[in-house]
């Protein structure tokens, strides 16, 4: 399955109805730029805050959208990715979204398949991480 299908599949036929079985890179770039009713206002506004993770069959985001079948959460972004890499069996796909003022670029949506190359989709690129090795720990400074 190409990652243009399993966002659209699993997220973007969320927000945009109209596109369900449809699976190109044009439709996710819809997806990314348009806007959607906020919560409880009901005022549209873009995914231009917070972070999503989309799952097979689910997905959870923090941006405070009225998107019926998205799961909203309210935790930071750091605590989600660590609680869904934690939880997560390795068995299945995921994407880590990061949501800025600017549209993630479609090219940049790509999922992640183990947890010793965690791709993190944001609008500047993908950020590479390892999750399995502990970060380096910083040199003493000398004096």
């Amino acid at each position: 399955m190409s990652t243009a299908k399993f966002f659209m599949d699993n997220f973007g036929k969320y927000f945009k109805p109209e596109l369900i079985g449809r699976s190109g890179y044009d439709d996710v770039g819809t997806v990314l730029s348009s806007t959607y009713p906020k919560l409880g206002t009901g005022v549209a506004m873009r995914l231009m805050a917070g972070w999503a993770i989309i799952r097979p069959g689910s997905a959870v985001m923090s941006a405070p959208l009225d998107v019926p079948g998205v799961e909203n959460s309210t935790l930071t972004r750091l605590e989600a990715y660590h609680h869904e890499l934690q939880t997560w069996d390795g068995k299945e796909p995921r994407i880590f979204l990061e949501f800025d003022k600017a549209p993630i670029k479609p090219r940049d949506i790509v999922a992640t398949v183990d947890k010793r190359f965690v791709r993190i989709c944001t609008n500047a690129g993908v950020l590479d991480r390892n999750w399995v090795q502990a970060p380096p720990q910083p040199k003493a400074k000398r004096n």
